[in-house]
């Protein structure tokens, strides 16, 4: 138990201080090992990282649908990633979102990208054929 006052230890059932001589209401424990947290500034490269990889995950969806874009794609996985290093949990979140979206994208563009280029490989080789 502490003193409320000074925050002095105090032992059970003792009526006042013996460091700052106030009275002690037993019915009040307070526990001075707790901080106080303002708010988190974030002010990293993290945060910065974090944005960008939130508006590549976007991008990356947008833009999903063309070929052999799953290359562009990876430098938006790799910031997201460090963006959710960021101190602020709204920025941790946002690379989240971005990270998830990336991914998303990617495995629509490769799965396009195969498709793709073994329909193009057909046609070539059907084009071969009639020649």
């Amino acid at each position: 138990m502490f003193c409320k006052y000074c925050g002095e230890e105090v032992t059970e059932g003792v009526k006042y201080c013996s460091s700052c001589g106030h009275p002690i209401d037993n019915n009040i424990d307070i526990d001075f090992t707790k901080k106080e947290e303002g708010p988190v500034v974030d002010t990293g490269p993290y945060k910065v990282f974090a944005i960008i990889g939130y508006v590549y995950g976007f991008a990356s969806l947008a833009f999903c649908w063309c070929p052999y874009m799953f290359f562009a794609m990876i430098p938006g996985i790799v910031l997201a990633c460090l963006g959710t290093n960021s101190k602020n949990e709204t920025k941790r979140n946002q690379a989240a979102t971005g990270r998830t979206l990336t991914i998303i994208a990617t495995a629509i563009n490769v799965i396009l990208t195969i498709a793709f280029t073994v329909f193009w490989i057909a046609f070539a080789f059907d084009m071969a054929k009639r020649n």
